[in-house]
């Protein structure tokens, strides 16, 4: 099984963000090769509405993007792993309005058409800065989960969900207030996940979407 993770993190003073160190805990939970995405590394532009993705299925005048589909390739799974801000990353939403009117404008020419990226089946993990409580998993699941299922289920993508245990995906804030530093030569406090708590957070989800993915 070919498997991404798409890490739509865009902060750049981090080598490694939150965002990709979730993606190892994937790789490192499905004992799988697993080829980690930053968004953050591709210089993505709006779209215009020029209609030539409707021949070439890619765009034709960002080639941040057209390279940034070129190195998801055709996945069988993708996992989307989204930092909560704003609530939406600028990138993830020029990400999901192209993909849209790559679909759409293909559809218009030829309505059977389906994307090699829409048979991928997806699994989203959802994170933020907060200390991981009810009520806070509750505002994420609410402001970003619920709404990207439905973007992406509408894009004709199949979210991989439990409507029991993760009707929305995954989503969690921090271990406690130990994972947020202030450093006086910065004006944003460092937000670090421990990855033990990120193990524990994610495998039961992980393990349950690979799961769905072998049935």
């Amino acid at each position: 099984m070919q498997m991404t993770v798409i890490s739509f993190s865009q902060n750049t003073s981090k080598a490694v963000t939150n965002s990709t160190q979730i993606g190892r805990v994937i790789q490192k939970l499905t004992h799988q090769d697993v080829d980690i995405i930053n968004i953050k590394d591709y210089g993505l532009k709006p779209c215009h509405l020029c209609g030539k993705c409707a021949e070439s299925k890619t765009c034709e005048v960002d080639s941040s993007f057209k390279k940034l589909l070129e190195d998801i390739k055709h996945p069988d799974l993708i996992f989307f792993v989204i930092p909560f801000y704003a609530p939406f990353p600028s990138k993830l939403m020029i990400f999901l309005e192209k993909l849209n009117e790559i679909f759409y404008a293909s559809w218009l020419k030829d309505p059977s058409y389906v994307h090699p990226l829409q048979k991928a089946k997806i699994g989203l993990v959802t994170h933020g800065g907060l200390v991981d409580r009810v009520d806070v998993v509750k505002h994420y699941q609410t402001m970003l989960n619920e709404p990207m299922v439905k973007t992406l289920n509408g894009l004709g993508f199949k979210v991989i969900v439990d409507p029991k245990a993760y009707p929305y995906g995954l989503t969690f804030g921090l271990e406690s207030d130990h994972s947020i530093k202030m450093d006086k030569d910065n004006i944003f406090p460092d937000i670090s996940h421990q990855e033990s708590y990120v193990e524990h957070r994610m495998k039961d989800y992980v393990g349950y979407v690979i799961n769905q993915m072998s049935q």
